[in-house]
């Protein structure tokens, strides 16, 4: 669950990516988050096919989930190959950070988010990665 509401958080990602960033290659990609610092915990896989348009914009791959509504997010220029970002969800109290690094095939990088849940505070921190596997089905 909390990987599935991590992955909507990524999914805000996809503010303006520098200009001078590379682009990725259209094809189909596969998306994995992982929870740090908890061995066993299961992996969130998802896949998603990236158009030869879409292959200008890295925050493609991030965008893979919906985004949510209640929430805005601020991008931060990177250098060549990497991106940043911020988000804040006001209604369901989450809140965080992104980073990734990219090249043409692959990705991986970390989200650190905080959400509260029954009155608790949760900080959270996921790996993220992703790959091109072939063409797109």
């Amino acid at each position: 669950m909390k990987s599935i509401r991590l992955i909507s958080a990524l999914a805000l990602a996809g503010a303006a990516i520098p200009a001078a960033a590379q682009s990725i290659m259209a094809g189909e990609w596969q998306i994995t988050l992982t929870q740090s610092g908890m061995p066993g915990a299961p992996a969130a896989t998802a896949m998603q096919c990236v158009s030869g348009m879409q292959a200008g914009d890295p925050g493609v791959i991030a965008r893979r989930a919906r985004p949510r509504a209640d929430c805005t997010t601020t991008s931060t220029p990177a250098g060549e190959g990497e991106y940043t970002w911020t988000f804040d969800c006001p209604q369901s109290a989450m809140s965080g950070r992104g980073q990734m690094h990219y090249r043409s095939t692959e990705m991986a990088g970390e989200i650190h988010s905080s959400t509260r849940v029954g009155g608790a505070s949760i900080d959270m921190t996921q790996d993220i990665s992703a790959k091109r596997v072939g063409p797109c089905k």
